[in-house]
């Protein structure tokens, strides 16, 4: 047989025991949000830098391809010059 006693506000007593239950559980519920948050902040981190990982793929392929131009327009005119059109 237990013994509750209850305030007059309804509630009950909490014992000792059940008071560090409670501030256990308080602090497992806060550090779990926590790295909840890190992990959100970690993803978002990863999102950033692929995305401007991507960003410079992007532009080292446009740079290469200008290039490839370049070289190709160079090429053409050298052969114009020794009189071979294409």
């Amino acid at each position: 047989m237990v013994l509750e006693i209850y305030r007059p506000d309804g509630l009950k007593f909490v014992t000792p025991v059940e008071l560090d239950q409670q501030r256990q559980q308080a602090e497992q519920r806060a550090l779990l949000e926590q790295q909840q948050r890190q992990l959100e902040q970690q993803r978002r981190q990863q999102a950033e830098q692929l995305a401007e990982t991507e960003r410079l793929n992007k532009e080292a392929a446009q740079s290469e391809l200008a290039q490839e131009r370049q070289r190709y327009q160079e090429l053409l005119k050298q052969l114009q010059d020794r009189g071979i059109d294409l």
